[in-house]
């Protein structure tokens, strides 16, 4: 079940990233992004923030990744746990994030996916503990 569930949220992460790729690339996708004040292209330093964002989805990919036991990030048990609540807490926090962002696309987009995270997360959180 675990692998399911972080092979799932790990597929999630991914195609945000890619998202964020072509955000960088310069797809008029700006009302979907960074409150959605930005409709079309996004600006250079938003485009910037997606670089940054692209690359923590990734990461947060290789953390459920550990989770499926199919990446080996760190030996450290610990140091994977406190990884796993980060993403856990990052999805929570962009569930709300994304629930009251002015931008009605946004909204109707990021929040059902960042609730689903939410979700994956922490039912992982619980069956491994």
């Amino acid at each position: 079940m675990i692998l399911i569930l972080a092979l799932i949220s790990a597929a999630l992460h991914i195609g945000i990233a890619v998202f964020q790729v072509f955000l960088v690339a310069g797809k008029p996708w700006g009302e979907y992004a960074f409150g959605g004040q930005n409709k079309g292209v996004l600006p250079r330093h938003l485009r910037i923030a997606s670089v940054f964002s692209g690359c923590v989805l990734l990461a947060f990919a290789a953390v459920n990744l550990q989770q499926a036991a199919v990446l080996n990030i760190s030996e450290n048990v610990s140091l994977s746990r406190i990884f796993a609540w980060v993403v856990t807490g990052y999805a929570v926090l962009g569930t709300f994030m994304n629930a009251i962002s002015r931008s009605r696309p946004e909204r109707l987009l990021w929040t059902p996916i960042a609730a689903l995270l939410a979700g994956l997360n922490i039912t992982i959180l619980v069956l491994t503990a």
